[in-house]
């Protein structure tokens, strides 16, 4: 199975000098976003809704997936590829009202992701960069890979990950979508959750998740069993944008 990371990885330029004072505030939420990011539109105007329903506390979960406030995802709402409007992927939005640039900072906040594929658990490896290994407690927290600003008074952020389908299709034609469906019942066979968790080591310590449960649409059932196949000899893998 091939997975293609998706995140914006921007520094953040946070001055570190204040003195935490006390344990802020975590909310973690879940949503399919789009993968394309012409200004205006796509993930662009996605972020900016996403922010203003956080903060106005109407924001609903895989609101723009198939299960609207569901913890659940059609493998759709979580692949990615090279042609027509590039697909989506799962972004989890994590939102600290009401801390500052410098309590973020000194909260030490990481991030991960974990997934299974055909019962067994992966994460990232950062160090490699990015590269799938076995899931341990552990392993897969990145202080860097994902985006965070200062809004409304807080700090909001995202990090997000996503199959690739149609691999080497840049091209919007049939083969190229047939490609992508047959992708889809892959992930469908192989694929049953993915996690994402945020967390900080300072003290004192905390952590959240949110479980995607990866379920299908009446119609992804008609080529999931030719599709399931598909993924022997595949490696997991990690592709930048």
């Amino acid at each position: 199975m091939k997975k293609h990371l998706l995140f914006l990885v921007m520094a953040m330029a946070f001055t570190a000098c204040a003195t935490l004072h006390a344990q802020p505030t975590l909310e973690l939420y879940v949503d399919s976003a789009p993968n394309c990011y012409v200004p205006g539109t796509g993930f662009g105007a996605w972020w900016d809704l996403a922010k203003a329903d956080i903060v106005a506390g109407t924001f609903q979960n895989m609101g723009s997936g198939h299960y609207p406030g569901q913890a659940k995802a059609n493998p759709a709402d979580m692949t990615v590829y090279d042609f027509g409007d590039c697909g989506n992927r799962l972004t989890w939005i994590f939102w600290l009202p009401g801390t500052s640039q410098s309590e973020f900072v000194n909260l030490d906040f990481q991030i991960k992701m974990y997934w299974d594929q055909y019962g067994i658990a992966y994460t990232f490896d950062w160090s490699d960069p990015g590269t799938p290994i076995l899931n341990t407690s552990d392993a897969g927290w990145s202080a860097d890979e994902f985006w965070a600003e200062v809004y409304a008074g807080g700090v909001i952020g995202f990090f997000g990950d996503a199959n690739w389908g149609a691999y080497g299709y840049t091209e919007d034609t049939p083969e190229a979508r047939a490609a992508f469906q047959y992708d889809l019942g892959v992930y469908l066979g192989a694929q049953s959750y993915e996690v994402g968790l945020v967390g900080w080591t300072a003290s004192p310590p905390q952590q959240e998740g949110i479980r995607v449960d990866i379920a299908p649409e009446p119609t992804s059932l008609a080529f999931l069993g030719t599709a399931l196949l598909g993924l022997v000899g595949r490696r997991l893998c990690r592709r930048k944008p």
